[in-house]
């Protein structure tokens, strides 16, 4: 038997008898108040302020990750660029090449600047439909990457871009 054990039972009667005098319960619970005492708690504008640019942050991550995970041609070349086999690789290389170049030729043939945004917005729509396309047969293909029906309607749709924008090309800068 421990040492504290003998002492408890030699002093046992009081221990279960004595009740605290009047008051104590009070007494006690205006100190446990006085240690645990809160005031009132001023705002600093420096922390509220953090919050809030805290909390644009986050919802401007939030947005640019949803539109990276929702927009095809953002994320196009590198879902299906590992997947792919490598003839389809390289035929998007080149005819993404291609486009660039054509791009940058049609924005120099360009008369005006209105005349450019309005050209520039027509090719982005008709190129985001394109890539659009793609992206699905690209999907398409990494289920069945055997199929070559689907490797020359991937093939196909590429050409059709880079056709596009020769077609815009010529009637533009009349080439």
């Amino acid at each position: 038997m421990s040492m504290l054990e003998e002492k408890i039972r030699k002093n046992r009667d009081l221990f279960e008898g004595a009740e605290p005098s009047e008051g104590h319960f009070n007494r006690f619970q205006s100190r446990l108040d006085s240690l645990h005492e809160v005031g009132p708690r001023q705002k600093s504008w420096h922390s509220t302020r953090l919050f809030r640019v805290a909390a644009v942050i986050v919802v401007l991550l939030g947005l640019s990750v949803t539109y990276y995970l929702i927009d095809p041609s953002v994320n196009s070349n590198l879902v299906s660029a590992s997947t792919l086999p490598q003839e389809i690789q390289e035929a998007r290389m080149y005819y993404d090449k291609l486009a660039e170049e054509k791009l940058q030729k049609i924005n120099d043939c360009a008369a005006s600047t209105s005349e450019a945004s309005y050209i520039q917005k027509v090719v982005d729509n008709e190129i985001s439909i394109l890539d659009s396309n793609s992206v699905k047969l690209e999907s398409e293909l990494q289920n069945d990457n055997k199929n070559e029906r689907l490797i020359n309607a991937l093939i196909r749709n590429y050409k059709t871009k880079s056709d596009l924008l020769d077609d815009i090309l010529t009637r533009l800068c009349h080439i």
